[in-house]
């Protein structure tokens, strides 16, 4: 899959490579995008500050989610699938409940954007910042921080990813640093 900068969703086929879709939505760029573990939702995420989710097998909208007041940065679906948490330029995630299509909570994460949102072990969520820092928060205490790692950039962290107890980060100041909070 990729999103377009024209704000349009562009779906391959993984045996050949093949275009297999092309859904209209968005009215702005689309930054992030995201799957559901069995392939059946996709989510994308704009600058025209919304969310949609998109069924894969029908190519049909199901529905729109907005609440962001800035360009929605990044897409992560739970394992189960049945929420997804955006983070977006405004500095805040928000947890969005795919059945319903509304917000269950957002948090005012960060002082700048939300470049990455990622699962973390036992019931943590990851997101990174142009505020130079990383912090988790526990999911089952309706996004209670935990943790903020301020040390690892100079500047902006544009990803990260997340494994077991680990987290590697890159940022704009050119490191790539790896943290352990096992």
């Amino acid at each position: 899959m990729a999103g377009l900068w024209d704000g349009y969703l562009k779906i391959f086929r993984a045996t050949d490579g093949l275009l297999f879709a092309t859904l209209p939505g968005h009215n702005n760029p689309i930054y992030s995008l995201d799957q559901t573990r069995c392939s059946t939702i996709i989510a994308s995420g704009s600058s025209d500050r919304s969310v949609k989710l998109w069924n894969v097998a029908s190519n049909a909208l199901i529905g729109t989610l907005r609440g962001h007041t800035k360009m929605v940065n990044s897409l992560q679906f739970s394992p189960n699938g049945n929420e997804l948490y955006s983070g977006s330029k405004d500095g805040t995630v928000k947890l969005w409940d795919c059945r319903s299509l509304i917000a269950a909570w957002d948090i005012e994460a960060h002082k700048d954007s939300i470049n990455s949102v990622k699962f973390g072990p036992l019931n943590t969520l990851v997101t990174a910042s142009a505020d130079s820092t990383i912090k988790l928060w526990d999911l089952r205490k309706n996004g209670t921080p935990l943790a903020t790692l301020a040390q690892g950039h100079r500047g902006v962290i544009s990803g990260i990813e997340v494994d077991e107890g680990q987290i590697v980060s890159c940022g704009h100041d050119k490191n790539i640093v790896l943290w352990d909070f096992s």
